[in-house]
Order: structure tokens, then C-alpha cells, then sequence
């Protein structure tokens, strides 16, 4: 029992660790990386400052789920993918969100991306765990 208890807090953890990394990667990016001209009323109205916004948007899931499926106590994939569902719904909220700032086509294209940024920092996680001889899951066949 105390051993479940544990391994849900763990799980709890990877995902919140994983959801952290996405605001930190993000913001601090942003922060240091897009200049203040770029920016009007929140967001970029240039072309390339959108494209840059996004792929920011991008590296910050990316992050996100590795962080997440690297901390995960076992079944890695699935603490990646919670992540990406709760990624999903955020940015779909922030599409449909009446008085959105983002213009239609960036928001619809940073929704249409989080599939691919998740499964990205999932196999990356995959691999470096591979790579460090860790199993894919830790929890032994047999056990509950």
C-alpha cells in the first residue's frame, strides 16, 4: 500500500515537473530571446516573431514531455502523453477563448503540434533512459 502511495506521488511529481519545465522553458526564452520591438501587445506582429513564438512553443512541449516521461516512476510513454493531453487541452482553451489575442493560424498551429512535441520528447527520454541502461519501465513483470 505504501509503496502505491508513493509511486501515484511520483507520478504526480513527473507530470508536475514536466508541466514546470514547459512555463520555465517558455518564459525564460521569451524573455531572453524575443526582443521587446518584436513584441506589440503581447504577442509578435511580424511573421518571423510568430514563427519564432511558435517554435519556442515547440521546444518548451518538447522539454516538457522529456522531463516528464525521464521522471516517471514507470510507464514512461504514459506520463509523457498525460502531459501532452493536459498541453492540449491549454492551448485548445486558448484558441476558443472568446477575445484571444493570438491570431487563428499561429494558435491553430501550435494545437496541431503538440502530438508531434510530445511523441519528440518522449523518444528522447526513451532513448536516454536506454542509453543509461535504465528499463523502460521499473517496475518488474508480476508486480502490481
Amino acid at each position: 500500500m505504501k509503496t502505491t502511495v508513493i509511486s501515484i506521488l511520483r507520478s504526480i511529481l513527473a507530470i508536475a515537473a514536466g508541466a514546470l519545465t514547459v512555463l520555465i522553458v517558455l518564459f525564460g526564452t521569451i524573455l531572453l530571446v524575443v526582443p521587446d520591438w518584436m513584441v506589440e501587445g503581447g504577442f509578435p506582429d511580424t511573421t518571423p516573431g510568430l514563427v519564432l513564438l511558435l517554435g519556442l512553443e515547440v521546444l518548451a512541449g518538447v522539454a516538457g514531455a522529456f522531463v516528464a516521461a525521464q521522471l516517471a516512476p514507470r510507464a514512461p510513454r504514459a506520463h509523457g502523453w498525460t502531459l501532452g493531453a493536459l498541453l492540449l487541452v491549454v492551448n485548445a482553451m486558448g484558441v476558443v477563448e472568446p477575445g484571444s489575442s493570438w491570431p487563428l493560424v499561429p494558435a491553430v498551429l501550435l494545437v496541431a503540434f503538440v502530438p508531434v512535441q510530445t511523441w519528440v520528447g518522449i523518444v528522447l527520454a526513451l532513448r536516454l533512459r536506454a542509453r543509461r541502461g535504465l528499463p523502460e519501465s521499473s517496475v518488474e513483470e508480476g508486480e502490481p
